[in-house]
């Protein structure tokens, strides 16, 4: 989502929760869904910072075994001036 709108930042997981349906055997994946994806990126696009609801399905094998939920904030990206740390200094 990010990468689509040639965006960057800072990504902080503020809130989490998983709810479990039943152990998860074997080999587990993660499956994201992204029709639960949502947030609003235009404010990270205007130097503001955005929040992103994401939902992740946890699979063991064939069978859902736990459903996790993200609230994460992107802090914008800051410039990097010539007078910041590690910028060029010279006049």
């Amino acid at each position: 989502m990010l990468r689509e709108r040639h965006l960057g930042g800072t990504i902080i997981l503020a809130d989490a929760h998983i709810r479990y349906s039943k152990p998860i055997s074997g080999k587990p994946n993660a499956v994201a869904d992204l029709g639960s994806l949502s947030g609003d990126l235009d404010r990270l696009a205007r130097g503001k910072k955005a929040r992103v609801q994401l939902q992740v399905e946890l699979l063991g094998g064939e069978t859902a075994g736990a459903i996790f939920e993200g609230i994460y904030i992107v802090l914008p990206a800051k410039p990097f001036g010539p007078y910041e740390e590690g910028g060029n200094e010279e006049e």
